[in-house]
């Protein structure tokens, strides 16, 4: 079974004219240096100076991502925190803190796991046990 997280949401901080414009540019997916980037969905959710901070949502996930496409518009990344990662929300988990994640929550989001039999699925029971009425 191949097990797919779907999509990584980041918050970043960006040195640079940021401005949405450019940020929806994004969103038909680029090619930087050949390497061609799947659609990303970027907000900027406020703006200070030259600093912004925006919300960015990727499929992908490649490697340094979100460092390479704000380069490409020209904008520098101050600092990068992931706050989702496929349907897991990372909350205020500290860097390096755990927290386990309840196998319902596997099953529920990821589906995967035991399957829940059908009614036909069940086990008979024995002759001569008990069963309720």
């Amino acid at each position: 079974m191949r097990l797919i997280l779907r999509t990584r949401r980041y918050r970043a901080r960006l040195f640079g004219n940021a401005s949405q414009d450019d940020l929806d540019k994004l969103a038909e997916g680029v090619t930087v240096d050949g390497v061609k980037y799947g659609p990303v969905i970027a907000d900027i959710e406020r703006s200070r100076g030259m600093y912004s901070w925006a919300l960015v949502s990727l499929k992908e996930g490649r490697n340094r991502e979100v460092k390479r496409l704000m380069e490409h518009l020209g904008l520098k990344v101050a600092r990068l925190i992931r706050v989702q990662f496929g349907p897991f929300h990372l909350g205020h988990l500290k860097e390096g803190q755990v927290e386990e994640i309840p196998a319902k929550l596997w099953r529920e989001h990821l589906g995967i796991g035991r399957k829940k039999r059908d009614k036909d699925d069940a086990p008979k029971p024995r002759k001569g046990s008990w069963t309720p009425h």
